[in-house]
């Protein structure tokens, strides 16, 4: 007969697992040297400058570093990721859970110690939820690692990895294994033990996921294409232009005997004359004053034509652009008219959208915090949530509360049902422990309650004394 094991003490990190673990991190930065032969290797700066998005479209880039690079070209694209990253980073909390379901507080502890540590030298565990809902929102996937010491009995730091380096193929038994592939050197199977992918919205066998941004491509392409030729038509139409008319009457009379009678040698003659004019006016500064004959007669060209409505086309194109984005108009600078209830609904949907962001990320912390755990010597789930996002006004949920309050009086009084069971109703929970229950006669016309006279000695002197 086998032997049992002895009990695990907190500290042994002996755990069975399909593959060895192996201490440090596997997905190594895209800025790493050559085979890791060059540690010290310089992380260069995005220089912005250099940067055109007129010439994006034609610069044989993936769709990933085009989303990569539009946030910090694209005003609307900056807005919605900024959108994104200020109201989905918020509110992150957890909780360790025994096998019965209830709070673990020596497991909770062991996290307290380690969370401070998480992610130190990029913002903490905030700056790593920030990263991920960028990658989540811009390539559609949320990828983590964990990365353990050298004894394997603690946490070393968490890492997000880019999705767009991670590639995905089919073992002997149909099941996905993972790989890192660097920018050199060859590629690592990532241990699914330490590593996660979550796709976002992914189809059915497509392991990468889905950018809820990627349809913003198109519409920046063409967003960029009319105000180039919009900036054309204001260039040439925008501004009142000079009308300079040369009398050719006067020009025929001044002009030379030699040339009067030669009908070719009068029309160079002219020509050259309207040349000179051109090249006179053209050299003119801003502030230079207009000096001519009277053969020369100045005013402006009258540009108050019809053009085409441009303030449409553009409301058009940024209309199409917050629908790619997935936002509210109201949230890219676009207050447009709407009903406080259609408003509601709308706020409701775009939380609903934030929330599939934000629970991949609860999924990936929970696993990685029970990993943690784990390594420690330590059994326990852990639970991780957002704060949720207020989608309806205060006001409106108190006068709803009181409208359940006073129907669910109504139901006890009528009857219908017990005191415990209106106040499970309202509450959740029974009542306190030793209230008995009310005198029906406290609630004034079946309905709100009552003033109640309290008999406590303590009570009645500060009520006499506040009367008086």
């Amino acid at each position: 007969m086998p032997r049992r094991r002895n009990k695990r003490v907190l500290g042994e990190p002996v755990i069975s697992r399909r593959k060895p673990v192996l201490p440090g991190r596997q997905s190594a930065t895209r800025h790493r040297g050559y085979l890791g032969m060059l540690p010290y290797t310089s992380i260069p700066r995005r220089r912005y400058e250099s940067y055109d998005i007129t010439k994006l479209e034609d610069a044989r880039l993936t769709a990933s570093q085009l989303l990569t690079l539009l946030p910090d070209l694209s005003p609307d694209v900056g807005l919605a990721v900024w959108n994104i990253l200020r109201l989905g980073s918020v509110g992150f909390d957890y909780a360790v859970k025994d096998s019965k379901g209830q709070d673990d507080e020596q497991g909770k502890q062991l996290l307290d110690v380690l969370v401070p540590r998480l992610n130190a030298r990029y913002g903490g565990l905030n700056g790593l939820i920030v990263q991920w809902l960028l990658t989540g929102f811009l390539q559609g996937a949320i990828v983590g690692e964990i990365a353990l010491t050298e004894g394997l009995n603690d946490v070393d730091d968490v890492y997000p990895v880019d999705p767009y380096m991670i590639e995905t193929t089919l073992d002997e038994a149909g099941k996905p294994v993972d790989w890192f592939v660097p920018t050199s050197g060859p590629r690592v199977e990532m241990n699914p033990e330490k590593f996660w992918y979550i796709p976002i919205d992914p189809y059915i066998d497509d392991p990468y996921g889905r950018p809820p941004a990627a349809p913003v491509l198109q519409e920046v392409w063409f967003d960029i294409a009319i105000i180039t030729d919009l900036r054309k038509v204001v260039h040439n139409q925008g501004w009142p232009r000079i009308d300079i008319k040369v009398v050719e009457e006067v020009l025929l009379k001044s002009a030379p005997l030699s040339v009067k009678n030669d009908p070719e040698k009068l029309a160079t003659w002219l020509n050259d004359r309207i040349t000179d004019v051109q090249a006179a006016y053209n050299d003119l500064q801003p502030d230079d004053s207009f000096v001519h004959f009277d053969s020369v007669e100045v005013g402006t060209a009258d540009s108050s034509g019809r053009m085409f409505d441009s303030v449409s086309i553009i409301r058009a194109i940024e209309r199409r652009m917050t629908k790619a984005l997935k936002q509210l108009p109201i949230l890219m600078a676009s207050n447009e008219g709407t009903t406080e209830t259609h408003g509601t609904v709308q706020w409701q949907i775009f939380v609903a959208g934030l929330r599939s962001l934000q629970g991949p990320i609860e999924f990936i912390m929970s696993r990685m915090f029970k990993f943690a755990l784990e390594v420690q010597g330590y059994q326990a789930e852990v639970e991780c949530w957002f704060e949720p996002i207020r989608t309806t006004d205060r006001k409106a949920d108190a006068e709803a509360e009181r409208t359940e309050i006073d129907n669910a009086i109504k139901k006890w009084l009528a009857g219908w049902q017990t005191w415990e069971e209106s106040a499970i109703e309202i509450t959740g929970s029974g009542p306190p422990e030793g209230m008995a229950e009310p005198d029906p006669a406290l609630f004034a016309g079946g309905g709100g309650i009552a003033p109640v006279a309290f008999t406590d000695p303590a009570t009645a002197r500060i009520d006499r004394e506040l009367a008086w």
